[in-house]
């Protein structure tokens, strides 16, 4: 005796989908998963950043908008002559960034890191709390050189 086959709902007399709307639904579905992980990526980096206090301006960034645009000009002019305005220079004398500032010096004014590792601004600010406290004597040879007094 042979077995009873199950029975076998009926199908909808329908034409089959044709090859490129599989293909099509394919891509479709890509794209969407690429957007989703596009947005995710995206939304998780922002949330990250704002919750460790970036986007925007930094507070650094505001403070040198803040400056007078001729004390500017005198950083930029000390780091011409300091470092040949190479704001990332490092070179193994022990002093670093654009203004050529040690690290203990750096750290007293509540600087992270190295001063070479952080923006232009960031050493700005800094430095101009170091000259604050100790005066354009910070940078001995340059401040003469360029003729910053107080």
């Amino acid at each position: 005796m042979e077995p009873i086959p199950p029975a076998r709902r009926p199908r909808p007399n329908r034409a089959p989908l044709p090859e490129w709307w599989w293909e099509q639904t394919l891509q479709t579905r890509q794209i969407l998963a690429a957007l989703i992980a596009l947005v995710l990526v995206v939304g998780i980096g922002f949330g990250f950043t704002r919750l460790l206090g970036g986007g925007g301006v930094s507070e650094a960034e505001e403070f040198v908008d803040q400056l007078d645009p001729a004390a500017v000009r005198q950083w930029d002019q000390l780091a011409e002559c300091e470092s040949g305005r190479d704001w990332a220079a490092d070179t193994g004398n022990g002093y670093y960034g654009g203004l050529q500032i040690q690290l203990v010096t750096w750290q007293a004014v509540g600087g992270v890191g190295y001063p070479d590792e952080v923006p232009r601004e960031d050493q700005i600010h800094k430095a101009t709390a170091i000259k604050e406290l100790q005066g354009w004597e910070a940078w001995p040879r340059c401040s003469v050189t360029l003729g910053f007094t107080e």
